[in-house]
């Protein structure tokens, strides 16, 4: 199987110029298995100057692969109810080995839970917007009866649900701009001194 080429023509190097042919003398040869592992692979081939054959460059792209994002542990997980149930139930998994390798092993064993309440969560800032907009109709309907208790204890599960949101959003911002900072760094600029 031939690899794509940019450059296939070629004169043949023919000492009588008067039968000089063109022909595809130049190929970069591949076996299915290379063809199917770097599909993107191509050859250049340059000027021959001197030679009766072409230098050729082979250029091999490997197709991306879908790698699983590294985990990241977020704070604001630490104040919710459910972490501690997850975390005992995965830290109580009997694992005989070394005591270090428990401990390492309980981690990994984590990460899957841990990522199944991250996303429970959804998206931390549409959520905030989402409560936001629910109070403000909450709040805009108790203008209207403001002797209606069933708004009144409406308002105040808003009220609470929408600074819960918020105080995870901030949680979330904070680690967010502390990792940015960290590997961005100061750049000893005098503003952070």
């Amino acid at each position: 199987m031939s690899i794509a080429q940019v450059c296939i023509t070629r004169v043949s190097r023919n000492p009588r110029a008067d039968e000089a042919v063109l022909k595809k003398i130049e190929q970069v040869m591949c076996n299915t298995d290379f063809n199917h592992e770097y599909p993107d692979s191509y050859a250049i081939f340059q000027p021959y100057r001197i030679s009766d054959h072409s230098p050729s460059v082979l250029k091999i792209y490997k197709k991306a692969e879908d790698k699983p994002k590294p985990f990241k542990f977020f704070n604001f997980l630490v104040y919710k109810t459910e972490f501690i149930h997850v975390v005992a139930d995965m830290w109580g998994t009997d694992i005989e080995s070394f005591s270090m390798f428990q401990v390492v092993k309980r981690l990994r064993l984590l990460k899957k839970p841990l990522w199944k309440l991250v996303h429970a969560q959804g998206n931390l800032h549409d959520r905030v917007v989402k409560i936001r907009l629910e109070l403000e109709e909450v709040q805009k309907a108790l203008d209207r009866d403001l002797e209606s208790t069933l708004l009144h204890e409406e308002e105040e599960a808003y009220l609470m649900a929408f600074t819960q949101a918020t105080l995870e959003e901030e949680q979330f911002l904070v680690q967010k701009a502390k990792i940015d900072w960290l590997r961005e760094g100061d750049s000893n600029m005098a503003y952070f001194h």
